[in-house]
Formats: structure tokens, sequence, C-alpha cells
């Protein structure tokens, strides 16, 4: 893929992403799992602008996972993840779309998830940093990230009836 279509990806899903949680989620109180609902979290008690906390909380996360992660990837998802805190603190402080908490929750959940989409193709993410470790399964606002089984043990196949669950 080239980098300009790469980018443009990327930044297709950052708008959208950003639009579900500073549209629906945040002014609508809701919280979701993950780095979106702790910043939502710390915006209603404590008054710090969501897509700080965004922010901050991600710059953590990869701080955590340095040694596992490429640069490339890190520089990606750094400028992905500032760009998704700057467009969450301008959609949140538009007026929200509805103020109906199953309609918000809905079409915030759906347009987030069709913004995480594009990430995968642009190899970079933002908040969901650990889905590079081979064996991690933690779950996030979006999705479970499935952990990878090892392989079964030699001689073990299914047709032999060899019941390994891994």
């Amino acid at each position: 893929m080239n980098r300009i279509k790469s980018y443009s990806i990327n930044f297709l899903g950052v708008i959208l992403a950003a639009f579900g949680i500073g549209m629906f989620s945040v002014p609508n109180k809701i919280v979701s799992g993950g780095v979106s609902g702790i910043s939502t979290i710390l915006y209603y008690n404590f008054k710090i602008p969501a897509g700080i906390t965004y922010y901050a909380i991600n710059i953590v996360l990869l701080i955590i996972g340095l040694k596992k992660l490429s640069k490339k990837f890190i520089i990606r998802t750094l400028i992905s993840s500032g760009l998704v805190s700057l467009f969450i603190d301008i959609f949140s402080n538009l007026p929200p779309i509805t103020n109906d908490i199953v309609l918000a929750s809905f079409f915030g959940g759906v347009i987030f998830g069709i913004g995480m989409g594009p990430f995968g193709a642009a190899h970079s993410f933002f908040g969901h940093v650990f889905s590079s470790f081979p064996y991690a399964s933690i779950p996030s606002s979006s999705r479970v990230i499935p952990a990878k089984r090892p392989p079964p043990p030699s001689g073990c196949r299914r047709r032999f009836g060899c019941r390994w669950k891994g």
C-alpha cells in the first residue's frame, strides 16, 4: 500500500473514531471500555478534557510496549493518538447529535468500530497497543483481541481423535 493511501485511510479512521467518541459517547456520559472510557470518567469527575487524558494514557501504554513494538508502529500510533485526541476535543465541544442514550450508544459504537477498521490496513493503532503482543488477550472498547494458541503437540491430529484444547 503506498504511503499516501495509507495515511489517507489512517486519517479517515481517526476522524470516524473521534466522531463516535466525541459526538456520542462523551456528551451522553456513555463510558465504554478501555482508554476512551477512562477518559470519559476523568472528564466528568475532574473536568480534564477527554482528548488530553486519551493521549496521555496512550503514551503510557506505548512506553510499556517499547521493547515489543517497532519504531514505525510507535511513530504512527503517536500521530494517530494525537489526532484522535485533538478531534475528540473538537467534536465533544459541539452540540450532541442525540440525547437518547440508546441511539447514542448504538451509533457511537458503530461509527467508532468503522473508524477502527482502517488501522489494521495502515499498520497503526490508537489505544490498542497490546494487539502486537503474541499471547495477549486484552479487551478494548471495540473488540477482544484473540490470543494466539500454541501449536498442538507433535503427532496430535484432529482426525485421529486427539482432544488437545491448547
